[in-house]
């Protein structure tokens, strides 16, 4: 098996049966996935099960989409941990 941290996907070897056809070798990728935990004010809003890719993106829609917040300009900071450590977006302001 092979390991692609870039393409946020693992190769697999894989076997498709058919009913009357045989079997069928074949590559197949598995995406990752990571457990999310989205904390507001310092209170955890939800933990949900994601890509690791588009994070801000995320997070964003879920605080707007439920709620939370009304748009884009209410949040002051954004702050993404264990995932890229050290690495703080800090919105223009």
């Amino acid at each position: 098996m092979e390991n692609s941290s870039k393409s946020f996907s693992e190769k697999i070897k894989a076997i498709k049966v058919f009913k009357d056809q045989g079997r069928l070798n074949f590559i197949d990728r598995i995406p990752h996935e990571i457990l999310l935990s989205i904390f507001l004010n310092g209170n955890l809003a939800s933990t949900i099960s994601c890509s690791p890719k588009n994070l801000i993106e995320l997070t964003v829609g879920y605080l707007i989409n439920n709620g939370y917040i009304l748009n884009y300009s209410d949040i002051n900071l954004i702050k993404i941990c264990s995932y890229d450590l050290g690495k703080i977006i800090k919105k223009k302001k």
